[in-house]
């Protein structure tokens, strides 16, 4: 009995000292809604048995990768999210599950995308220059970004 006080007091007295300790870790999260690149999202029952103080999150943007890449998710998928400098006002996607296919994923590079070991696919847009065999001419119907697929 007075060990379980013990206890208590010091796991109030941590968390008094490390309000935000909580929030240097990553946590699965699932997907309720998103609108564009940002998202709303609850904590995953995984995340809340180690964190039982976990708040779903709303209006979080997904953080590029290192490759520029940023997905958008349907419901239900379950995405990772952490916090900037352990400030629970800034949470962000860290990544998707892979097991949570993206509904679309977008690159953004200004040169180009290389996709492989090496092989280099150009991006067409309208207004560039296009040959095919002996046939040579200008894209002139398609979306004038730089997206492919």
């Amino acid at each position: 009995m007075k060990l379980d006080a013990i206890k208590r007091s010091l796991i109030a007295l941590i968390e008094e000292a490390f309000p935000n300790d909580k929030f240097g870790a990553f946590y699965e999260f699932i997907v309720t809604a998103q609108d564009g690149s940002s998202m709303d999202a609850e904590p995953a029952p995984s995340a809340l048995s180690i964190e039982p103080g976990l708040k779903p999150v709303f209006g979080v943007r997904m953080r590029p990768s290192i490759l520029g890449e940023v997905a958008t998710y349907p419901s239900g998928a379950s995405v990772v999210i952490a916090f900037l400098n352990r400030d629970p006002a800034r949470p962000f996607v860290a990544f998707g599950d892979p097991d949570s296919i993206p509904t679309t994923s977008t690159i953004d590079a200004t040169a180009g995308v290389t996709i492989g070991h090496g092989i280099a696919l150009p991006i067409a847009r309208q207004t560039d220059p296009v040959q095919a065999g002996p046939f040579a001419g200008v894209i002139v119907q398609g979306s004038p970004l730089n997206t492919s697929g």
